[in-house]
This record gives structure tokens, C-alpha cells and sequence, in this order.
């Protein structure tokens, strides 16, 4: 995945990609760090931990009601109003684009550029929702790949204890 993503930020003059999936708590809608992408490493690299439970309504509360309706945020960090929050990561420049599974508001792709100002062009708006939807497609890929391998792993353990009950009950024999 590494490759992709380092043609589409040479190409996209981007510094940095992030993905970030939602869920729900008992207080609101939060968005968790998946996976994080940083062209000076020109690989993944760790998630950060404090974006891992990072909520809409305290750190970024527009991008809720914008994303959720497939907007996106774009432009120059200085000029936003979460701009405290992203340049506390060294954003100079971010595009947010929402993504979308089973029309259900999954979470999102933050594209940064970390040394210039700049707003993304409709062009690359559109070219870049296409690759941030692929890269959400394959991070979800792979969690239902661990899911099944959970699942299988747990199958075959109950078929085995099953397994040795039956022998064990049968070589028992009738207490009748």
C-alpha cells in the first residue's frame, strides 16, 4: 500500500495521509487513527495515540456536519477554525474527504502538506477522493480478513473441544 500512496503524494505534492474510521460513544460521534502515511519516512508509520479517540465535538466540530453530508474541508490551515488542532501537527494545508460505507458515514481521509499554503483544485479534490477511497477500502478489506480469521480460529477450537467431548462421553459408556 506503501507504493501507491507515495505516487499519489509525489504526484499530489502531499506530506502526509491519514485515515481516520468513527465510532460512537455515549457523548458523540469520535473519529480513531487507523492508519498514517508521512513522505519523509516514505512509509506507514504508527498511528499517533492521542488521535485514537479524538471527538468531533471537542477537536473538530464542523467536520462532522460537513463530511457526514460528503463535503469536504479544504485550504490553507491558518484560515480554518480547528486550525489549533492541525498545526499542532505541523499542517500548513489539509484536505479532509469523507468516507462512505453501506451510506453510512465511516469516517474520513486527511491529505496534509506540511511546507506549503494551498488549496486543493477541483481536479485534485476529485483524484484524491478516489485514492482515499481506496485506501478506506482496503484498510476495511483487511479487517474483515482478520474478523473471518477470528472467527475461524474460534470454529475450529469449539470443533476440537466438541470433538474431544464426544470421544470422552462415548468411551464412558451408559451409567443407564
Amino acid at each position: 500500500m506503501s507504493k501507491g500512496v507515495n505516487l499519489i503524494t509525489t504526484l499530489s505534492d502531499i506530506d502526509r495521509v491519514s485515515v481516520s474510521r468513527n465510532f460512537t460513544q455515549p457523548d458523540g460521534l469520535y473519529a480513531s487513527q487507523v492508519f498514517r502515511w508521512n513522505k519523509a519516512s516514505g512509509a506507514s508509520i504508527v498511528p499517533l495515540d492521542e488521535l485514537k479517540a479524538n471527538s468531533y465535538d471537542r477537536h473538530i466540530p464542523r467536520w462532522r456536519d460537513v463530511l457526514a453530508a460528503g463535503g469536504y474541508i479544504n485550504g490553507p490551515v491558518r484560515l480554518m477554525p480547528e486550525a489549533e488542532a492541525l498545526k499542532a501537527f505541523g499542517c500548513l494545508s489539509a484536505l479532509a474527504i469523507p468516507v462512505f460505507h453501506q451510506n453510512q458515514f465511516w469516517g474520513f481521509v486527511l491529505f496534509e502538506n506540511l511546507t506549503n499554503e494551498r488549496e486543493f483544485t477541483a481536479d485534485e479534490v476529485d483524484i484524491l477522493r478516489s485514492a482515499g477511497l481506496m485506501l478506506a477500502t482496503v484498510i476495511m478489506r483487511n479487517d474483515e480478513a482478520s474478523k473471518t480469521r477470528a472467527a475461524e480460529k474460534y470454529t475450529s477450537c469449539c470443533r476440537y473441544r466438541l470433538s474431544t467431548y464426544i470421544v470422552v462421553t462415548s468411551s464412558r459408556g451408559s451409567d443407564r
